[in-house]
């Protein structure tokens, strides 16, 4: 409980306590649990004070010396503590929703599951802070100093980062759902566990931060600096050191390690899938269904099936997808294409063969033009593309010709791109 006698001195004015504190220097001021809301305490020293589960909400407190003090439980709701100094302060389960810490120094505080909500602390000063669990959740920190701090297990949705400096800062498993960190340095970060989701880092730095298991969801913006990023396992100091230099591809990785059955889908992506491309009219759409059923029915040696035909639609509506059908092209055995309807399907065509050297086989319905044929010439120039075009009267000689015209000449080149690379890669002339 409060020593009523301090009380007394501190109901006598701010002047009048600092006077005491500066004639009493070995005496420790014990104000637990006082009720002490809504005074005006500017300038006031609290250094080294018991203020363990204390009443100061809505308290004026700027320039407030706490250093050193204890304000375990204490609560600050909707104080005002611009330019408050908490060097070396303990504020484990402190209350401060809404409070104005602009300018303050927090260095070296310490405390666990503090409540910062919607709490402003721009500019402020916590290098080394210990903020294990707090809740920062819609707090603005804008342009403040968190070098070293620790956060592991904080909470900062949507809270704002924007010019803040985390260097060397500890986001081990801190949640951060749309947080705003607009040019924020987050240099050796760790954030091994962290959940980034619409998290915004656009010109941010993240050179040289810990991203093991670290989850990436949507986030926006450009990083300013993104490289070397380590995910490696912390628990096994033996491993070889892994980084990669964006975060969607460390998340990647460590999804790719830790899912059999994902890696086991990535293998037979890259040896099984066959991509369909098109444009789906009625007619054309049961031509290439056909074709689809046809390949789902091939089986390897172990009676599996040899390929996972993927059907995609050149609709001049689905542009939107053309980063996905890269990637999809790029992640493929070999490609079918049917340019029997041109509209579309070439300019598309001449988007993504030029940048993925994987087969494609090209058939068209003998009833289209030659002018539609000599339309594809430029694309039988390059040497992934079969010159061979194969011309089909329906779907039902399309498909009892499609191993002899079809799956057996792509898979040819398929077996000498195969044996181009390994014998670049064993040169060493893979990039």
């Amino acid at each position: 409980m409060v020593n009523n006698s301090h009380l007394e001195i501190l109901e006598q004015g701010v002047s009048a306590w600092n006077s005491w504190r500066e004639h009493n220097p070995e005496i420790t001021p014990d104000l637990i649990e006082a009720h002490l809301e809504r005074r005006n305490l500017k300038n006031i020293n609290l250094q080294g004070a018991k203020l363990n589960g204390a009443y100061l909400d809505d308290a004026r407190l700027q320039a407030a010396n706490f250093d050193g003090a204890s304000l375990h439980r204490a609560q600050l709701v909707n104080a005002k503590l611009q330019r408050a100094h908490f060097y070396q302060a303990y504020l484990g389960y402190a209350y401060l929703q809404n409070a104005n810490l602009n300018d303050a120094c927090l260095r070296n505080a310490r405390s666990v599951r503090l409540d910062l909500y919607n709490a402003q602390l721009k500019r402020s000063q916590l290098q080394l802070a210990e903020l294990i669990s707090a809740d920062l959740w819609n707090a603005n920190l804008t342009g403040a100093c968190l070098d070293g701090a620790k956060l592991r297990g904080a909470y900062l949705a949507t809270t704002t980062l924007n010019g803040a400096s985390l260097r060397g800062a500890d986001l081990q498993g801190a949640y951060l759902w749309g947080t705003k960190l607009k040019g924020a340095d987050l240099k050796g970060a760790n954030l091994i566990g962290a959940v980034l989701r619409e998290t915004d880092f656009t010109n941010a730095t993240l050179s040289n931060c810990k991203v093991y298991s670290t989850a990436v969801w949507d986030v926006k913006g450009e990083p300013k600096e993104q490289d070397n990023l380590a995910i490696s396992r912390p628990d096994l100091p033996d491993e070889p050191e892994f980084t990669v230099d964006k975060l969607e591809t460390a998340h990647f990785i460590y999804m790719i390690r830790q899912h059999e059955k994902l890696r086991e889908i990535i293998r037979e992506s890259t040896s099984k899938v066959v991509l369909i491309l098109g444009r789906f009219t009625k007619k054309r759409y049961g031509v290439l269904k056909a074709v689809q059923k046809e390949l789902q029915a091939y089986k390897d040696e172990e009676g599996k099936g040899k390929y996972i035909p993927v059907m995609f639609d050149f609709d001049p509506k689905s542009r939107d997808l053309m980063e996905t059908v890269q990637i999809l092209v790029g992640l493929s055995r070999f490609v079918i294409a049917d340019v029997s309807n041109p509209k579309g399907v070439l300019v598309e065509l001449a988007t993504i063969v030029p940048h993925w050297e994987v087969p494609v086989k090209l058939i068209i319905d003998k009833s289209s033009s030659q002018k539609q044929v000599r339309m594809l010439d430029p694309l039988t120039k390059y040497k992934w593309i079969d010159n061979k075009i194969f011309r089909y009267d329906d779907s039902r000689q399309l498909c009892h010709a499609l191993k002899t015209q079809v799956i057996d000449p792509v898979e040819d080149m398929v077996r000498q791109f195969q044996a181009t690379k390994a014998r670049r890669f064993t040169c060493g002339e893979l990039e």
